[in-house]
């Protein structure tokens, strides 16, 4: 099983690559682009599909939505913001969690120990 933390940060690194690449070009007279493994493209997930996805608890009841996610200086993205209460705008809330409390289980974002008590006790952000 992969954790999210490592799937962001191969999003993460693929992300710093595009938006180097540009300055790259513009300083050096070639650029050299770095072999992609295939079979880590296969189990890899999209910013665009972590955004978005439903947070599930451990007993697999979905509990909040992932808003975004947060890119520090090194270019690794440690926190994920989500969204709790689906469905209700009125009580909804963002929170930061840390992206090391995800894991992908059977095609789910889990977040262990979470629950909407959970995310309703935590600042929000």
């Amino acid at each position: 099983m992969k954790t999210l933390s490592l799937l962001i940060t191969n999003a993460a690194f693929a992300a710093m690559l595009a938006t180097a690449a540009p300055a790259i070009a513009q300083t050096a007279s070639k650029v050299v682009l770095t072999e992609v493994d295939p079979a880590m493209l296969t189990t890899a997930w999209r910013a665009s599909d972590i955004i978005g996805a439903k947070v599930y608890d451990d007993a697999g009841i979905e509990i909040g939505k992932v808003k975004d996610l947060l890119v520090v200086a090194n270019g690794s993205i440690p926190f994920v913001i989500v969204t709790n209460i689906p469905g209700d705008d009125e009580l909804s809330r963002s929170v930061v969690v840390a992206a090391s409390d995800f894991e992908l289980m059977d095609k789910k974002l889990t977040m262990h120990g979470g629950s909407a008590a959970v995310l309703m006790s935590a600042p929000k952000f």
